[in-house]
C-alpha cells in the first residue's frame, strides 16, 4: 500500500473504545496519579488496559510500533483486532480487505457474514454476563435504569418482530437515528 491507505484513526478508535467488559475497574484512585493539569496511569494500571494486552500478544514494544504497522499493513491490523476481540462470524471471510477497486472503494470481511446481535449479545448467552447490566442509563434527575444482557435480548427480539411485521426481513437495510 505504500503510505496510499493510512489507519491511524481506525486504530485509535478500535483500541480507544474497547468494550468497557475488557477495562479494568477500579474503585480506589490511588492509581491515579495527579501532574499539573492531567493525571497519568501508574504502570500496573496501563499493564491492565486493552491497548496493553494487544500490544503483548502481538510483539509490539508501544504504541507508536503498532501504529507503523497498522499503517504498512493494514490488513494485519484489522485481522488481528477482528481475532483479539473475538468478533464472530457465522461464515468466516476469506479476505480481510480487498482494494482491488481503490483505496476508496474498500471491502471488508470479504465472503464472511455476522451481525451485530451475534457479538453483542448472543456471545454471552449461557455465560455469567448474561444477567449483568448491558445498559445502564442515568438520566438528568439522577434516575438510574439498569437493562440486563437477557433484558436487552428480549428488547431486540421484539424490535425485530415488530419490524418483521412491517414486511422488512433478512437483507433490508434499516437506519436508526
Amino acid at each position: 500500500m505504500d503510505g496510499e491507505y493510512t489507519c491511524v484513526r481506525e486504530v485509535q478508535s478500535a483500541i480507544y473504545h474497547a468494550p468497557f467488559s475488557a477495562v479494568p475497574v477500579h474503585r480506589n484512585l490511588s492509581d491515579v496519579k495527579p501532574t499539573n493539569s492531567f493525571w497519568e496511569p501508574s504502570a500496573e494500571l496501563l499493564r491492565q488496559t486493552t491497548i496493553s494486552a494487544f500490544l503483548r500478544e502481538h510483539g509490539l514494544p508501544d504504541y507508536e510500533a503498532l501504529l507503523g504497522r497498522a499503517e504498512a499493513d493494514p490488513r494485519w491490523f484489522w485481522d488481528a483486532v477482528l481475532r483479539f476481540f473475538e468478533v464472530r462470524f457465522y461464515t468466516p471471510y476469506r479476505e480481510i480487505l480487498d482494494t482491488s477497486a481503490g483505496v476508496e472503494w474498500p471491502r471488508w470481511c470479504v465472503g464472511g457474514e455476522t451481525n451485530l446481535v451475534l457479538n453483542a449479545l448472543d456471545r454471552h448467552r449461557e455465560t455469567e454476563i448474561w444477567t449483568k447490566p448491558a445498559i445502564t442509563w442515568e438520566g438528568e434527575d439522577g434516575e438510574v435504569r439498569r437493562q440486563t444482557y437477557a433484558e436487552l435480548d428480549a428488547e431486540t427480539a421484539r424490535l425485530a418482530s415488530g419490524l418483521r411485521s412491517l414486511g422488512l426481513g433478512r437483507g433490508d437495510v434499516i437506519a436508526l437515528y
